[in-house]
């Protein structure tokens, strides 16, 4: 797949992959969009096997978006 037309080097994704798999922390990623489209913007620029540990998005937390401090607050936990 060619993601240069897209501003996506198919190779850089792959060495953030290998960067982000190596990380001792878990992988958190927060959107104020859906999971399900998280995950098809992942796939697409070929990170979709990154393993997410957590999900911070409006449907999994009542509807909060990231401008409220309820969507951060498992984080702060």
């Amino acid at each position: 797949l060619d993601y240069t037309n897209r501003g996506y080097n198919f190779f850089s994704m792959q060495a953030a992959h290998e960067a982000l798999k190596s990380l001792p922390y878990p992988l958190v990623l927060a959107s104020n969009s859906p999971a399900f489209h998280i995950q098809r913007i992942l796939t697409r620029i070929g990170l979709g096997n990154l393993q997410v540990d957590h999900y911070l998005t409006p449907e999994r937390l009542n509807g909060h978006t990231k401008t409220e401090l309820e969507f951060w607050r498992p984080l702060l936990a």
